[in-house]
């Protein structure tokens, strides 16, 4: 498996990386031993980075991911997220370490490589405001006395994690260059995927869905790493693809450059530069055996990538 540094952190990540989210299912279910043989398919296969959060499952997905790991006698490297709620902002550093020991206990580690914030960041906003799974947060809750980078130092000092991150999709696009460029963070989440490239490229006016504008470039022009998420679309670009909509019209490049749109899919993803690994969720060892034979047929080049990009644009 091919593997790439995240960014200027010291941190290498296999460019595949398995998604513990709700949307695949497996790590908030009760099929343990689907989740046993999954998992173990991943580690042979080289993809032994694991992002899990909080908010999956609200501890489900640490917890069972915990207690796979411990079963098959692994140490991946491993991403968690923290989720501050509305009530949690009168002292947001106090509430980061606290909700950091408990995942901690989940997990059944006393450390991971890589803590992101699952709050999305804004310039301002008004109190008690949500956004997605918590809080939004604004900049001095982040930057600010007893604010989230306080704790995300802490954590930092006392060697309980590598590098820090934050979910840049969602949020005030100036607060997300802010983030990246204050050097508090190695690390973003971000959004990419055929059916939105906004995250690498400029889509225009025209385009459907939100514009991450070029996130990609920013973070990797500052030395931040970029874990791509949401790259299959949600499910959108598994199986036959969709028959209509945006999506559709990806299916004839996607699958003349491909033997499937699922692998083009995840080659565009990976063949971006600037992207660190890709973040799947892996459902069963067929996924994961795709998703090891998508990086196994190589890089596309630039024109091959203008060409999907023309397709998911226009």
């Amino acid at each position: 498996m091919e593997r790439r540094a995240l960014g200027e952190t010291g941190i290498e990540l296999p460019v595949i990386g398995f998604g513990c989210g709700p949307n695949a299912r497996l790590m908030v279910g009760d099929d343990e031993a689907l989740r046993i043989e999954t998992i173990k398919a991943a580690l042979d296969g080289g993809i032994d980075y694991f992002d899990t959060a909080y908010a999956y499952g609200w501890g489900v997905s640490e917890t069972n991911l915990g207690r796979a790991l411990k079963e098959l006698g692994a140490r991946p490297s491993i991403s968690t997220k923290f989720c501050l709620q509305p009530e949690d902002l009168k002292d947001p550093r106090s509430a980061v370490l606290a909700g950091f020991e408990q995942s901690l206990e989940r997990l059944g580690l006393d450390k991971v490589d890589v803590l992101l914030s699952h709050n999305r960041f804004a310039r301002a906003h008004e109190e008690g405001e949500k956004m997605n799974v918590g809080a939004l947060l604004n900049l001095e809750e982040v930057f600010g006395h007893n604010g989230v980078a306080s704790a995300l130092q802490e954590l930092l000092d006392a060697g309980v994690i590598r590098t820090t991150g934050f979910t840049s999709f969602g949020g005030d696009p100036e607060a997300i260059a802010e983030a990246i460029a204050s050097g508090v963070f190695g690390s973003i989440n971000a959004s990419f995927s055929l059916l939105n490239p906004s995250a690498a490229v400029e889509v225009g006016p025209e385009a459907e869905g939100a514009d991450y504008r070029r996130v990609i470039s920013t973070a990797a022009g500052a030395g931040v790493g970029v874990m791509a998420i949401q790259v299959l679309g949600r499910g959108i670009l598994t199986g036959e693809g969709p028959s209509e909509g945006p999506g559709s019209r990806l299916i004839p490049t996607a699958r003349r450059l491909g033997d499937s749109l699922v692998k083009t899919a995840i080659r565009y993803v990976i063949s971006t530069p600037g992207v660190s690994t890709a973040i799947l969720g892996l459902s069963e060892p067929a996924h994961v055996a795709e998703a090891i034979a998508a990086v196994e047929m190589g890089h596309f080049g630039e024109a091959e990538r203008h060409e999907l990009e023309e397709a998911a644009i226009h």
